[in-house]
Formats: structure tokens, C-alpha cells, sequence
């Protein structure tokens, strides 16, 4: 029981990154945030974004089985 909730928590955090991850998508689109492009804070965004993703995807493969 104590595992199966875990994986839930881990998957309902991972579903509230995403979702302040979009919101901060559209306030960079809209001209909002001002951010200098540099490789650096692309690649740390891709690391980030790819471990969100990989906890999700464990947590629903966990739940399924």
C-alpha cells in the first residue's frame, strides 16, 4: 500500500511540473519573461524536462502492474 501510494504522489508531482512548466511556456511566448539564450539553461531545461517525464512514465508502468 505504502508503495502504491508513492507512485501516485510521484505521479501527481511529476502531472504539477508539467503543468507550471506549460504556464511558464506561454508567459515566455507572450513576451513576459525575458531570458538570455544560452546553451547552458537549455540543456539543464532538457535534463529537467526528461527526468519529469521518465517519473511519470515509472509511476503509470508501476500503477499497471
Amino acid at each position: 500500500m505504502i508503495e502504491f501510494l508513492f507512485k501516485v504522489s510521484l505521479l501527481i508531482l511529476g502531472l504539477i511540473v508539467i503543468r507550471f512548466g506549460i504556464i511558464q511556456i506561454r508567459k515566455y511566448k507572450k513576451g513576459e519573461i525575458r531570458s538570455k539564450n544560452n546553451i547552458f539553461s537549455q540543456i539543464s531545461f532538457l535534463i529537467f524536462f526528461a527526468a519529469i517525464i521518465g517519473l511519470v512514465i515509472y509511476s503509470i508502468l508501476g500503477l499497471l502492474d
